[in-house]
């Protein structure tokens, strides 16, 4: 497969918080020009008030087949209801689509899929995340049921340089990001068109397509995939994904625990208020001014809502009523 001119993974863990002799040191900088532009004031004051940052550089995380992922950053952000995780990795040179859908199905997994039991040959077999976590966020709990964090990839792509007519370098372009912001088998087939369509339709963010920056939501990750003929990406494409978009995932994170810890606290017979508390808690304040800010949080958001939030819900109505 194509090697990737640039890529990151931002992966975010809500989490209760851990113990206090965890090895982190207050956040000291202030937000960049850019991220203050970029922030609404009440965000910049959650995302920054109680921001920390490892005491000494990180080790690497290797994954199985040998590959060193470099941690580029690594946050812990507490609010009132939670702690989120944020680290930033880097998988090197030569990396390509194929590593990076490998790799990433092993980085984000906390635990192992059904213990004891013959897995898939595309299933991971043991947890690549969670001994760090032990190691560097002693006994907190992951707050969402998930065996894994939430996975943001960015990949750029030099795309073939033989011509194609316009309708099949959109559908394999759709195919690519598909397959990413799934963090799919690399050798599982694509979707049929409508699976495709839908999930474009209901989980992208469709605004800079035609520019060749495709982003796309699943409720457990995403994918930032811009597409290039014979040129290098643009600068500002790895900055601001491993940047402002950290911000943009890290509140993603917390809104989403909000909405699981409201619904655990209090029950579904209190549902319209708990909904309307949080609303004003959370979803009315605005992550930015700008609308590509608002428009991605939301995309995730709404991702996450559709494909776990629902049943959620559904699992405890019937819990209550067994």
């Amino acid at each position: 497969m194509t090697t990737l001119d640039a890529h990151a993974l931002t992966l975010v863990l809500p989490l209760t918080p851990s113990r206090p002799d965890r090895p982190w040191a207050p956040w000291t900088g202030d937000p960049s020009a850019a991220t203050a532009m970029y922030l609404t004031a009440t965000a910049r004051e959650r995302l920054y008030r109680r921001r920390s940052v490892l005491s000494a550089d990180p080790a690497p995380i290797v994954t199985p087949r040998g590959r060193r992922w470099r941690i580029e950053r690594a946050e812990l952000v507490t609010f009132d209801h939670c702690e989120v995780l944020a680290l930033v990795l880097d998988g090197g040179s030569s990396l390509t689509v194929r590593d990076l859908l490998v790799d990433a199905d092993v980085l984000r997994l906390l635990r192992p899929w059904w213990p004891g039991q013959a897995l898939p040959h595309w299933v991971p077999e043991g947890p690549g995340l969670q001994p760090w976590v032990d190691a560097h966020v002693p006994d907190a709990r992951p707050i969402l049921d998930d065996p894994r964090a939430l996975c943001w990839v960015l990949a750029a792509v030099d795309e073939p340089r033989h011509p194609q007519d316009w309708a099949t370098m959109e559908r394999t372009r759709q195919e690519l990001v598909y397959a990413l912001a799934h963090q799919d088998p690399p050798d599982m087939p694509p979707p049929p068109d409508p699976v495709r369509d839908a999930f474009f339709s209901r989980q992208g963010y469709r605004r800079w397509e035609a520019a060749g920056t495709f982003h796309a939501f699943t409720h457990y990750g995403g994918a930032t995939v811009h597409f290039s003929l014979n040129s290098p990406p643009p600068r500002w494409l790895r900055a601001t994904h491993t940047g402002l978009y950290v911000d943009l995932a890290i509140w993603v994170a917390a809104v989403t625990a909000a909405r699981v810890q409201a619904c655990e606290d209090h029950g579904l017979a209190n549902l319209p208020h708990i909904l309307h508390h949080h609303e004003r808690a959370w979803e009315r304040v605005r992550i930015s001014e700008q609308d590509q800010g608002r428009g991605l949080v939301a995309a995730w958001l709404d991702a996450i809502e559709a494909d776990h939030g629902h049943l959620a819900f559904l699992r405890r109505w019937v819990a209550d009523w067994a």
